[in-house]
């Protein structure tokens, strides 16, 4: 599961987004190549929505699932709502992992922005 997290969202092309400055695989990664290790972390550098400053954010497996969790549950905090095709993309993920379809990129941004700012933001 922790290996379909990370295909479905860090391969899905959100970072060619303007915001997403710097992506770096942390800690141990056996084989740069391949799958992603249980308790995979990723380093993400990202422009701080309110001023003009980088944010780094280290994201996980569990933070992932719980942002999708908050997500598919309408439990985000500070009203945010995310868009019909992230939540749906989220619901097929987390009802059938092994047959959902690929997140896009816009679905995958969305999920990002809420781990890494807490709210819908670019």
């Amino acid at each position: 599961m922790q290996q379909l997290t990370e295909l479905n969202i860090f391969g899905s092309g959100f970072s060619n987004y303007g915001h997403w400055r710097k992506l770096e695989r942390f800690g141990k990664w056996e084989d740069i190549d391949g799958e992603a290790p249980d308790g995979w972390i990723w380093k993400v550098e990202s422009l701080h929505p309110s001023r003009d400053a980088k944010i780094t954010t280290f994201v996980t497996h569990h933070v992932l699932m719980g942002v999708m969790s908050a997500i598919y549950n309408h439990k985000l905090p500070w009203g945010v709502k995310v868009s019909k095709a992230t939540f749906e993309a989220v619901k097929d993920f987390l009802t059938n992992p092994e047959n959902s379809t690929e997140f896009d990129a816009d679905s995958a941004d969305e999920v990002m922005q809420i781990a890494a700012y807490g709210r819908l933001t670019f």
